[in-house]
């Protein structure tokens, strides 16, 4: 979906275990190998054929509203609309910068996507840099952004980030979501409603 590719040394799962006290053969990610085939744009793709895409198998899609406070996706209305229009479900995401203004950050995000709507995913918050600041303060960030948006949308938002960036920048607060979905297509609409 969005971000970097997951490491090599990476296995799901990892540290499950030992957080439920379980052996890892007791612990199932993905049982059924079921994923459901999504990408994530920016204006770096150029024009999308978002009808070719849906073609091609893109079930879903993440649609960059900006790169904190200063870049805004010059790409992402036509985007937006289009990625709707050919039938992919869409879901809106911001690249934060915790250096920036929070609120400000959040404010594109509100201003571009509404309230969710019924059909799309929730909203992303893509935290992979962590501007010089502190994990605690990343973090207290990243909550603040989280509930902005979520108090305006109706919708929790999704938090994207790598696993060793959360462990290590962001000082492993709270649970995050992951960074590909491990279900159905039928799953993953479950969420748009």
């Amino acid at each position: 979906m969005i971000g970097d590719p997951v490491d090599d040394d990476a296995v799901a799962g990892d540290g499950v275990a030992e957080e439920a006290n379980t052996a890892p053969a007791d612990i199932r990610v993905c049982p059924d190998a079921q994923t459901t085939f999504g990408i994530d744009v920016s204006h770096h793709q150029g024009a999308i054929d978002w009808t070719k895409a849906k073609a091609g198998g893109v079930q879903f899609a993440f649609i960059r509203v900006s790169d904190g406070v200063s870049t805004r996706d010059r790409q992402f209305a036509r985007n937006w609309s289009a990625a709707k229009a050919a039938g992919v479900i869409r879901g809106a995401y911001q690249f934060f910068r915790p250096a920036q203004n929070v609120a400000a950050q959040a404010q594109l995000m509100i201003d571009a996507i509404g309230a969710k709507a019924a059909g799309e995913l929730p909203p992303v918050i893509d935290v992979e840099v962590d501007g010089g600041l502190a994990p605690a303060t990343v973090a207290k960030r990243v909550q603040q952004w989280v509930d902005t948006v979520k108090a305006a949308t109706g919708t929790t938002p999704i938090v994207y980030t790598a696993k060793y960036f959360w462990r290590d920048e962001v000082g492993n607060s709270a649970t995050v979501d992951m960074n590909k979905f491990n279900g159905t297509l039928s799953q993953l609409q479950t969420l748009t409603k």
